[in-house]
């Protein structure tokens, strides 16, 4: 299991906080969490290192964000998105 962050992110709540206004207006918001490491299969955020962020997150989720997450494959001529991985808000 991968937790996101492992220190707080000073802005990481903001784009949260902005896609709750774009739900509110009718839009439809999408986050998703891309790791490199294929080891990982589940994936959810910080409680104990980023507290704001975690709770940024449900609070957009419950409003209706759409959460993701994915391995990927990075080489020479780019980046692919590969398996879909689990991730609890």
């Amino acid at each position: 299991m991968a937790l996101f962050t492992d220190d707080p992110a000073v802005r990481g709540a903001k784009p949260l906080m902005d896609s709750t206004g774009a739900i509110g207006k009718g839009y439809e918001a999408w986050i998703a969490f891309i790791y490199q490491r294929k080891d990982v299969r589940l994936l959810s955020t910080s409680e104990s290192a980023d507290p704001h962020l975690a709770q940024s997150l449900r609070m957009a989720y419950d409003l209706g964000l759409k959460v993701f997450g994915f391995h990927c494959e990075v080489a020479e001529r780019g980046i692919t998105l590969k398996d879909r991985i689990g991730v609890i808000v």
